[in-house]
């Protein structure tokens, strides 16, 4: 693929990425139709999967066999927190489509204004792509394990259960016996279609959150590079009313930007950081009794990368606004006329407050929400281990 009309490379990959990833969230790859009904029945496809799937793990819990077998018990409450925590993430998503629809719109235009040959465009063409470049490369690989590793596991299930449960549930009221081949091509159909599910509204989310930082970052990025022509004291003594009034109202988009991606994970964050945390406790808290088995450290794993992911998303849009208040000061704002000077500190007061990801208000999400997380883990999982036995 090649860059066309001075757009780099990064950002056509980026964009590819988040709109495939989008149309297998929401099904976007299905034709509309002019009924209302159909188009309502194409949302509903992945909830109704998922919660029959969720369903049909609580059965094998309780009215199953699983319980007899260790190693399936730990199988399903991996799943069942997985069904759980997809099914939180796509709702979610669904309820806040307007504000993911306004970042995909900046992000377009954001690609669109990299034609132009003005100042912030020249900017915006050299900071963009590095700020993309993390999240290329993230997704990629993210994407590449999260396949490669559950196929693998879902493969060695299939042979392991003789292909009657490659996810380890059994189908509820299902009128076949299990030793039937007609249940048994039944089960894996159904199992691998949960599985592409999960896998898709389970790191979708996760990738797209990379994508958009990415592109709010690149955003950042290129406010603090304007900023930083009126370092030079002639530049502040000339220029400094045009370069505010752009940085000004670059600054509002951005914030308004940021504003709606906190939005979309104002609720959903909460959820990620309660349920990965219990899902860390309890794996480790059950390795204490059986020995590990393969899916439980692909999940581990995989839980591990989506605190890493919110955590140091979140922590880059921290760090990204506080150095442009600290651009701020760096300026020859005192060459400035008084006039601009009074525009200088409204931007000021505006940049003062670092940004980042809210867990529901309860606090900012930072590297350090991940280490308190992973500590926490341990420590309750060894104190409930102390208290049983």
């Amino acid at each position: 693929m090649k860059s066309n009309k001075n757009i780099p490379l990064e950002v056509y990959q980026s964009r590819r990425y988040f709109d495939r990833i989008c149309s297998f969230m929401f099904s976007e790859f299905i034709p509309e139709s002019k009924w209302k009904i159909l188009n309502e029945l194409k949302l509903s496809v992945y909830p109704i999967i998922m919660f029959y799937m969720v369903y049909c793990i609580i059965y094998s819990l309780f009215v199953g066999e699983a319980t007899s077998s260790p190693t399936k018990l730990s199988y399903l409450i991996v799943y069942f927190g997985g069904g759980y925590q997809a099914l939180a993430k796509y709702i979610l998503y669904r309820i806040h489509m307007e504000d993911l629809e306004e970042i995909r719109n900046f992000m377009t235009n954001l690609k669109g204004s990299l034609k132009d040959s003005d100042m912030i465009s020249d900017i915006r063409r050299e900071q963009l792509p590095k700020a993309l470049q993390f999240s290329i490369r993230f997704v990629k690989s993210f994407l590449a394990t999260s396949m490669i590793g559950g196929h693998f596991i879902f493969v060695s299930n299939s042979f392991s259960t003789n292909f009657e449960c490659p996810l380890m549930f059994q189908l509820a009221h299902i009128p076949l016996s299990h030793d039937t081949w007609q249940y048994r091509v039944l089960s894996t159909g159904f199992h691998y279609i949960c599985f592409i599910v999960l896998i898709i509204v389970l790191v979708g989310p996760d990738l797209i959150l990379s994508i958009m930082v990415g592109y709010i970052d690149g955003e950042l990025r290129t406010i603090k590079e304007v900023v930083g022509k009126l370092n030079d004291p002639e530049v502040a003594r000339k220029q400094s009313n045009e370069i505010l009034r752009s940085t000004y109202f670059l600054h509002i988009r951005i914030n308004d930007i940021m504003t709606n991606l906190r939005n979309i994970l104002w609720q959903m964050s909460i959820h990620i950081l309660v349920s990965n945390f219990i899902f860390i406790c309890m794996t480790f808290f059950i390795t204490r009794f059986l020995s590990p088995s393969l899916v439980s450290v692909f999940s581990l794993m995989n839980v591990v990368f989506q605190l890493v992911i919110i955590s140091i998303n979140s922590q880059t849009l921290l760090n990204k606004t506080e150095e442009f208040a600290d651009a701020l000061w760096m300026t020859s704002w005192y060459e400035m006329c008084v006039k601009d000077q009074k525009i200088f500190l409204i931007i000021l007061n505006m940049a003062q407050r670092r940004k980042g990801i809210e867990a529901s208000g309860v606090s900012t999400i930072s590297v350090n929400t991940l280490v308190q997380i992973l500590k926490s883990s341990l420590t309750y999982a060894a104190f409930l281990y102390t208290l049983i036995t």
